[in-house]
């Protein structure tokens, strides 16, 4: 069974670049530095990426120090071994954490893209990447589009619930995330 959609190019609430409309959406928008359990944390790319390092906080460390969200993504490669064995099975419980967070700690700015976008899809452009994003095939877009889908649920949950006074995320159980040497049964800030 396959999890690739096709969207319409136009129509759809689509991001490529941070400074277009809904660039925002994306991990590399520098501008959403997060605070995590009394840590800042550059971006939500860095918060993802670390994440896959429970075992080894010095490489934690050298992500979120990075200097940019592409860095912090950058840094990893020569780590591929250390990414902790059950990465494939919760990449995308950690992306909807990280993206909650996101949201989370800056809801009247989101709340506003969630305006403009109304019900269209969102969409995350990508030349190479089908499961997070969607490639641009002729008039339309082509692919899982993991992290528009995300989007899309939070979006959901702002029009059922508006603006939220939430100051914590619970992680699920048996997923036992550590971010520097702490584990995270709870994400506050």
């Amino acid at each position: 069974m396959s999890n690739i959609r096709k969207y319409p190019v136009e129509g759809v609430a689509s991001f490529y670049r941070t400074d277009e409309l809904y660039g925002d959406f994306s991990n590399m928008a520098r501008q959403f530095p997060l605070l995590v359990n009394g840590k800042r944390i550059g971006s939500s790319e860095a918060l993802y990426q670390s994440l896959k390092y429970p075992s080894r906080p010095d490489i934690q460390r050298f992500i979120i120090h990075a200097g940019s969200p592409i860095e912090s993504k950058r840094v990893c490669a020569p780590f591929g071994s250390d990414v902790r064995e059950d990465w494939l099975d919760i990449r995308v419980y950690v992306m909807k954490m990280v993206v909650s967070i996101k949201y989370l700690q800056y809801q009247k700015h989101f709340s506003r893209i969630f305006e403009i976008s109304g019900d269209m899809p969102i969409v995350e452009i990508s030349s190479f990447d089908q499961f997070w994003g969607a490639q641009k095939r002729g008039e339309y877009l082509v692919g899982e589009n993991v992290l528009g889908r995300i989007w899309m649920g939070v979006r959901e949950f702002y029009w059922n619930n508006g603006l939220v006074n939430q100051r914590e995320f619970k992680v699920r159980e048996g997923i036992n995330l550590f971010f520097i040497e702490e584990s995270m049964p709870l994400v506050s800030w």
